[in-house]
């Protein structure tokens, strides 16, 4: 019997080989090959295609099955990735320049939109070939379409905080939306390729969505409170962006007046120097609003797990409980 990590990492060559094959089999022209795959070269956690292939896995459904799904998801979550670091001006992901540093935002916004087009052709194409019923495949490409459409709601609200995140409410929502709306698809598409019934689909998704929500409360945790040696990012990134987080909401529901205008003057200043960056975050931590968010991150992971109660209780499900409590624990 394979242990997470070592079922993790078999699913993850599966996925890069195929990646990999897609994008020898384009070619041309190279600008756009080399700009659209540049992340995906780059490696990648590829979380969502191990959620919905185990998710299969655990009805029957072999991996050569699930994998031009959890291959679209990818080039879906790519295409998201490729476009969020333009709007953010990130300039480096995973370690590496940005694609739009790169190539410019031109030819990135372009990378990123192939992405988007081409999963849905690939996706097509291969179920089809596989003889997979055309209502199947209507039921993949309708739930990716509405993932797509509450990843770009929930951007446009990550992008005006001012205007639509001033409530833990507010910020739950965008997170729904931004990030954990892809992650509850992938184990929602793993039940449609098994067959599933209505119940055990709405599990599924309670499963991803709290997931989901605890993983994006991960990263906010780390991208102040980790080492950008091992994230890959620049810490302190979201202050100078002025991202409302949940650090964020409990700490300024927690300052004094003179906490306050120190973190005024600090958050949202794209030119703050890193030694205010440094000054804001001890600022959070004093306040306990790390200790804050990890409490509701280990809550989410509770919930999810509790919606996997009554599901085949084999090995794929284990499976699924050990990445909950690998996002929680994670450094990267």
């Amino acid at each position: 019997m394979k242990s997470f990590m070592d079922e993790w990492a078999e699913i993850r060559n599966y996925v890069n080989e195929e990646l990999e094959r897609i994008r020898e089999d384009i070619k041309w022209p190279t600008d756009l090959v080399e700009s659209a795959f540049h992340l995906i070269k780059g490696g990648g956690k590829r979380i969502r295609p191990f959620l919905l292939m185990v998710t299969s896995k655990m009805f029957g459904v072999p991996y050569n099955v699930s994998l031009p799904a959890a291959v679209s998801i990818e080039l879906l979550h790519n295409f998201t990735l490729i476009h969020d670091d333009i709007t953010d001006r990130d300039r480096v992901r995973r370690g590496l320049p940005t694609t739009h540093v790169i190539y410019g935002e031109p030819i990135a916004l372009v990378a990123g939109d192939f992405l988007f087009s081409h999963l849905y052709y690939y996706l097509i194409n291969t179920y089809t070939s596989l003889g997979k019923p055309p209502s199947l495949i209507i039921k993949i490409v309708s739930s990716l379409s509405e993932a797509t459409d509450n990843i770009c709601k929930g951007q446009v609200m990550d992008l005006l905080p001012h205007k639509y995140i001033s409530s833990e409410e507010n910020y739950m929502k965008m997170v729904y939306l931004k990030t954990a709306s892809l992650i509850e698809t992938a184990v929602y598409i793993g039940g449609l390729l098994g067959g599933v019934s209505p119940e055990t689909l709405s599990k599924l998704r309670k499963y991803g969505k709290n997931i989901g929500v605890a993983f994006q409360i991960a990263d906010d945790i780390l991208g102040v409170f980790g080492e950008s040696s091992r994230t890959g990012k620049p810490v302190g990134n979201d202050i100078r962006m002025g991202k409302k987080t949940l650090l964020v909401l409990y700490a300024l529901s927690k300052m004094n007046e003179k906490q306050k205008q120190l973190f005024d003057r600090v958050f949202g200043n794209r030119s703050a120097n890193d030694k205010d960056i440094e000054i804001v975050i001890n600022l959070l931590r004093e306040i306990g609003a790390k200790g804050y968010a990890d409490k509701h991150m280990k809550n989410m992971v509770y919930e999810a797990k509790k919606a996997l109660v009554g599901l085949p209780e084999n090995i794929y499900r284990k499976y699924l409980e050990n990445i909950s409590d690998y996002i929680i624990t994670r450094e990267l």
